[in-house]
């Protein structure tokens, strides 16, 4: 008799010991729920990610596409571009030198790349130059065109990569 008794009491502790459960949406990590004023919001699959920045080290190459050294090709190309809109060029030639220039540079829209540079040494020292280019945030790449704004018929491609 104690033993029934004792299942009997075990049985119903069991029952009486659960607690009810509320149907309350629980937050999944791909989902956001947000609770405004008594009104549930769900939203699936919310991507949180970093903005790629465009400041800092590129380095490429670039190939002439107009003027005298036209047909050149893997000149080496890079640009420094910094958070105050400036930018250091610096570039090899086709006689082996490396040339330098200073400028100032712009991204519309996230995508479209533009910049304004002039040389500062050697024969070329007071070129200015215009660059367009695309921006792809999602391969950290930089491609485009540069062209002598005055003087000497000057074009060129360029393709770089970020690396710092």
């Amino acid at each position: 008799m104690k033993l029934l008794l004792s299942l009997l009491a075990l049985i119903l502790l069991l029952t009486f010991s659960q607690s009810c459960t509320k149907d309350v949406p629980v937050p999944v990590t791909d989902t956001l729920v947000i609770n405004h004023v008594d009104t549930l919001y769900n939203i699936d699959t919310l991507y949180v990610t970093q903005p790629t920045s465009i400041y800092g080290l590129w380095i490429g190459t670039y190939d002439v596409t107009g003027g005298p050294d036209a047909g050149l090709k893997n000149f080496y190309y890079s640009y420094e571009l910094h958070k105050d809109g400036t930018l250091q060029m610096v570039g090899t030639g086709g006689q082996g030198q490396t040339n330098y220039g200073l400028g100032t540079w712009s991204l519309k829209d996230g995508i479209n790349f533009s910049a304004h540079l002039t040389t500062t040494n050697l024969s070329d020292a007071g070129t200015a130059q215009t660059i367009t280019g695309i921006y792809d945030s999602t391969t950290n790449k930089l491609s485009g065109t540069v062209s002598n704004d005055s003087g000497a018929f000057y074009q060129a491609t360029f393709k770089m990569e970020k690396v710092q």
